[in-house]
C-alpha cells in the first residue's frame, strides 16, 4: 500500500507515544507501507515540524527532528510531479499532497483534516466527498495487513 501522510499526521505521531499516527510511523520503519513524498511535501514537513510550537509540542530538538525526516525520506518513495491538477481542493496549501498521491499512484492521503480535501468547486462541496481517497490515521491502520508487535513501540525511538 502506498500512502501520503499529511504533516498533521507526522506531527501527531511525533507528539504522542501512542495512537494511530505513532503506529503509522512505526509501520513506516517496519515496512508496512510505502510513504509517497515529493520535494514539496518534504519541504512542508520540514517547515512545519521545525516551527518553535511544533518542537515544543513534540519535545524534540531541531537536530532530532531533522534526523527523523532523513529517516522518513529514506523509507519513502520519492515521486516526481509530472501532472498537476489545480485547483482541485479547497485548501490550496494541501494540493502538494494530492499531487504526490496522483503522481505516485497512491492509495490514499492520511490526514486529520478531511475537509481540506473537499473539492475546490463549491458546487461539489455539498456532496461532502473528496476527489481523492482521504482517510484518518485509524482507518489507514485498519486497511493495512500489518499489525504492531510487542516490540513495535521500540522500533521508532525518538527521545
Amino acid at each position: 500500500m502506498k500512502l501520503v501522510l499529511d504533516t498533521d499526521v507526522l506531527r501527531s505521531g511525533l507528539q504522542s507515544p501512542a495512537g494511530a499516527s505513532r503506529l503509522l510511523l512505526c509501520g513506516v520503519v517496519e515496512g508496512a507501507f510505502t510513504p509517497l513524498v515529493t520535494v514539496a511535501t518534504m519541504l512542508e514537513h520540514e517547515d512545519v515540524l521545525l516551527r518553535p510550537e511544533s518542537l515544543a509540542a513534540t519535545g524534540l530538538t531541531e537536530a532530532k527532528t531533522l534526523a527523523f525526516l532523513d529517516g522518513f525520506l529514506a523509507r519513502s518513495q520519492q515521486v516526481r510531479v509530472r501532472q498537476r491538477i489545480r485547483p482541485s481542493i479547497q485548501d490550496p496549501s494541501d494540493e502538494i499532497f494530492v499531487e504526490a498521491l496522483i503522481n505516485g499512484s497512491g492509495d490514499a492521503i492520511v490526514t486529520f483534516n478531511r475537509r481540506d480535501y473537499l473539492p475546490a468547486d463549491r458546487r461539489l462541496t455539498s456532496l461532502r466527498k473528496t476527489l481523492v481517497p482521504v482517510v484518518a490515521p485509524g482507518e489507514a491502520l485498519r486497511r493495512l495487513a500489518w499489525r504492531p508487535t510487542a516490540i513495535t513501540p521500540f522500533a521508532f525511538p525518538l527521545r
